[in-house]
């Protein structure tokens, strides 16, 4: 029962992420969106590769009792980024409104 429901909230929601990020590249650049869209897979490819390594090298160099340390570390990170880039945008579009 609770697999069953898990499978659903994943499915449901595993894609959201994407298609969002497609439809910004279609807007940005709407003739280039097959090279965007492969591009875009591209990184995405790379940052669980990434992702792979530094969880690999976090079981190496911490017990597995303390892997939530490293763990929120990347997830503070990556709100940090999507927070200033948010605010980047916002001041680029009252420039340019």
């Amino acid at each position: 029962m609770i697999v069953t429901a898990w499978a659903i909230v994943w499915g449901a929601t595993d894609g959201m992420a994407s298609v969002v990020q497609q439809h910004r590249l279609v807007m940005i650049a709407p003739s280039s969106a097959p090279l965007l869209f492969g591009l875009n897979s591209s990184a995405i490819y790379v940052g669980v590769a990434i992702g792979g390594v530094f969880g690999g090298v976090s079981q190496e160099w911490f017990a597995i009792t303390l892997l939530g340390i490293p763990a929120a570390a990347m997830a503070l990170l990556a709100t940090l980024v999507t927070v200033v880039e948010a605010r980047r945008s916002r001041r680029e579009e009252r420039a340019q409104g």
